[in-house]
């Protein structure tokens, strides 16, 4: 999203392509990353996309934390958990 794409849309035009997605998330305010999950990513979207996609991996990058890198990797895993993604 942050270089103009819709993730979605993305991983749908490839679907077969890509067996590992990177889940990032993009804070509103100023672009930058978020926790997945926390951020402006439609990230239901982009894991159903994923999946139907043939993606047999879903890994969590944080790039550039706010927080501890751990306390934010908690976070993104707490936050897919509470979606239902994982």
């Amino acid at each position: 999203r942050k270089g103009g794409q819709d993730p979605v849309a993305y991983l749908r035009r490839y679907a077969g392509r890509s067996p590992q997605v990177h889940l990032k998330d993009m804070d509103g305010a100023d672009g930058s990353t978020a926790e997945v999950g926390s951020g402006l990513i439609d990230m239901k979207g982009v894991v159903a996309a994923a999946k139907a996609g043939g993606a047999r991996w879903l890994i969590v990058e944080q790039d550039n934390c706010k927080r501890p890198a751990l306390e934010s990797a908690k976070i993104s895993i707490d936050n897919l958990k509470k979606a239902g993604l994982a």
